[in-house]
């Protein structure tokens, strides 16, 4: 009975660490996506001022 009650402890450890570690990736790529979009505004941002110190010349 202890075997059992162990391996089923075990058996749980082993789910939550799982889905820890799902749970880390899933965070890490939406993370570069937010960067992912930063960049681009800032990107977008910078395009804008170029063109206007162009116009203005």
């Amino acid at each position: 009975m202890a075997v059992f009650m162990d391996l089923l402890i075990f058996g749980a450890l082993l789910m939550i660490a799982f889905n820890m570690k799902a749970l880390g990736e899933r965070m890490n790529h939406a993370n570069k996506e937010q960067l992912d979009e930063r960049a681009y505004e800032r990107l977008k941002a910078e395009i804008k001022e170029e063109l206007k110190s162009e116009r203005e010349h």
